[in-house]
């Protein structure tokens, strides 16, 4: 719930907040799912949740898909919440 690592010392744009693996290939689960399974949920024009609530009402979602389907039928592994920024320069 608490950010892990944030800069504050950066003039940054909040892009939207993310569901991937935090290490790895950042494999994102709203890319590669929301246009094809999720499709009831909207994302902003960077592709991703815009706010917190959103993105805490997809993974209650996605973790009832994945008890109600069988095993792999969605990526699984080690994902966090990722809120991103651009950082201006």
């Amino acid at each position: 719930p608490n950010p892990i690592l944030e800069y504050d010392d950066f003039e940054k744009v909040f892009l939207g907040y993310d569901y991937a693996y935090a290490t790895g290939d950042n494999y994102s689960a709203l890319y590669n799912e929301v246009p094809y399974i999720f499709s009831k949920f909207k994302l902003n024009n960077n592709g991703l949740f815009e706010t917190e609530e959103e993105i805490r009402e997809y993974i209650k979602e996605r973790e009832k898909f994945i008890n109600e389907n069988p095993p792999l039928t969605l990526e699984s592994g080690d994902f966090t919440v990722i809120r991103l920024y651009e950082v201006k320069l």
